[in-house]
């Protein structure tokens, strides 16, 4: 019980803003868990935490006794708090600096609240929508381009006869589709964006859609196949998860809406006489010919001066933004994002985007969230849980310090926690035949080789500009590949390994055998944890000494109202 009450301690201390977006309020939310001395402990405070858990628990009891570990942590949290009020820690600099340093964060966290948590409101009928919808999936395959023009050109070829597959490989900027051939398989309603999961579930086998648009591009899709979907499980199994994804999709909806509205609000206006005359300076700097070649997105930042850097290039009510400011932040973008120059659209969206925060702030506070009984609740709550820290980590003496001797008699009595496991560096090629990844195995020869080809055609996508490479592997963290490289020497390749329908190859690149860590490299990391444990135990103890000083009372039934009960006779 010690372990759960101190890592829940922990969890509660180390609250940062931004993770606590409270819903409607219940009347068991009022009930009175616990008194110490003069203060109370709310139900909606262990609710709050209680309800970012994601554990199931099997019994009414089961889930009863966690929530009395979360009050037992939330009454030593008190104690805490009360001794920092003595403290006079509530008029210290430090905490003071970091209150101000976050109030950006709550009033963020409490405009969301209102302009959009407070919105959502689901029905029985939206979540059995969803249920439906969800009763068959399809295959299909796309053709990505980025402008309606050439796709009415490629719908045009494709109603004149012209492959679906083949036009995907030649004039699709889906990465993928050099591999797949524009075959995405078989996809679940809501498992893509929206409007190609409406665009593909309303085709027939072998129809191929008009093309149409969403963030990525304009879309050609194409059905080969509708089969009834085999994830679906029960309504009433699958209910929660359904109104918590109708749920979201209102959270997103809401959300798009609300930023359009605040770009509205705060429109960006860009200096077009700073812009002519960075265009001006470019060109007075470079000749004509290398000018021609040179990106319209760009500028190197050191031909400017002190008073060019600080030429006022866009302005928004209540801000603005120099042109060395902006040419900083447009240097930390992917060239691909820039927007041109020239395109002053585009760079006012760029602007307000990087500024999106800032801005949602300003709205915050015209709002006059600062005066939201929930802003006021999260800033105090905040602060008093920067001063429970202080108290925690500064202000409670450890007893008996760790020595070196004992740090030196830790290591040699556990001396095999201390040995470094064997390891292997290991290149992956994912396929989903094992056929091919049969013969990839023997027509590979060299490690530049099969980097060449992971590159191109590995199926495990986010690996294939690390050319495959897995980095070196523990059999702890991988026991299938490592066990499979084991049996063979450095240089060769192993496999193909079967996992979730996929076939891996692997090439050995090095072998590090087990070895054992030197005193000197373990003994921070000893002296680091036998200190941590000696604070927990004269925590301990400290919390021991102040419940027997303070009168606590604990009102065991008013913790009940909070479970549902319902939910553990029906498995009972």
């Amino acid at each position: 019980m010690r372990q759960i009450q101190k890592s829940i301690l922990f969890l509660i201390v180390l609250i940062i803003p931004g993770l606590l977006f409270i819903g409607c309020e219940t009347d068991e939310d009022d009930l009175v868990l616990a008194e110490v001395g003069p203060d109370k402990i709310y139900a909606a405070l262990l609710n709050e935490i209680f309800d970012r858990e994601v554990q199931p628990f099997n019994s009414f009891e089961e889930e009863l006794e966690y929530r009395r570990s979360i009050l037992d942590s939330l009454i030593i949290q008190q104690l805490l708090i009360q001794e920092a009020y003595r403290l006079g820690l509530d008029a210290s600099e430090e905490v003071n600096r970091l209150v101000l340093a976050n109030k950006g964060e709550f009033l963020l966290d409490v405009l969301y609240l209102r302009e959009i948590e407070d919105k959502v409101s689901v029905d029985e009928k939206e979540i059995r929508a969803l249920y439906d919808s969800l009763e068959y999936k399809v295959r299909a395959s796309h053709i990505l381009v980025e402008d309606e023009e050439t796709a009415l050109m490629l719908l045009d070829s494709l109603e004149n006869g012209a492959d679906f597959a083949e036009l995907a490989v030649t004039h699709s900027i889906d990465p993928s589709a050099k591999q797949n051939k524009g075959d995405l398989g078989y996809i679940v309603w809501g498992r893509t964006v929206m409007p190609f999961s409406e665009a593909i579930f309303n085709l027939s086998p072998g129809e191929i859609s008009r093309p149409f648009k969403t963030d990525y591009g304009w879309h050609i899709a194409m059905v080969y196949d509708r089969i009834p979907n085999d994830e679906r499980k029960s309504f009433e199994l699958m209910k929660l998860s359904l109104e918590e994804t109708v749920r979201n999709n209102y959270r997103a909806q809401l959300m798009d809406s609300f930023l359009t509205a605040i770009e509205e609000r705060f429109p960006i206006t860009i200096e077009e006489a700073t812009i002519e005359y960075l265009m001006h300076k470019q060109e007075t700097i470079y000749p004509p010919q290398l000018l021609e070649s040179m990106p319209k997105n760009d500028f190197d930042l050191r031909q400017l001066d002190r008073h060019e850097k600080e030429l006022i290039l866009a302005t928004w009510e209540g801000g603005q933004m120099t042109l060395g400011q902006y040419l900083t932040m447009n240097q930390q973008q992917r060239p691909d994002v820039r927007p041109d120059f020239d395109d002053y659209e585009k760079m006012a969206k760029f602007i307000f985007h990087q500024n999106v925060m800032d801005l949602l702030v300003a709205e915050a506070r015209r709002k006059g969230i600062e005066d939201d009984p929930e802003y006021k609740r999260k800033i105090k709550r905040f602060k008093e849980l920067t001063m429970a820290d202080i108290v925690e980590n500064d202000s409670i003496p450890i007893y008996n310090p760790v020595t070196e001797e004992e740090i030196r008699k830790y290591y040699d009595d556990n001396i095999e926690l201390f040995k470094v496991p064997a390891k292997i560096h290991l290149y992956e090629i994912q396929l989903s035949s094992k056929d091919e990844a049969l013969k990839y195995k023997n027509e590979i020869k060299s490690l530049t080789r099969f980097k060449e080809v992971a590159g191109q055609i590995t199926e495990r996508i986010n690996y294939r500009e690390r050319k495959g490479d897995l980095n070196y592997i523990q059999r702890r963290t991988n026991r299938l590949f490592y066990d499979a490289a084991d049996q063979v020497s450095v240089g060769q390749i192993a496999g193909p390994v079967e996992r979730n329908g996929k076939y891996s190859i692997l090439y050995v690149a090095d072998k590090r055998p087990s070895e054992l860590q030197e005193y000197k490299q373990a003994k921070q990391s000893i002296q680091s944890n036998m200190r941590t444990e000696r604070k927990q135990e004269s925590l301990a103890r400290w919390v021991e000494e102040k419940k027997k000083e303070t009168e606590i009372r604990i009102y065991e039934n008013n913790l009940r109202p909070g479970i549902d009960k319902a939910k553990y006779d029906q498995t009972n």
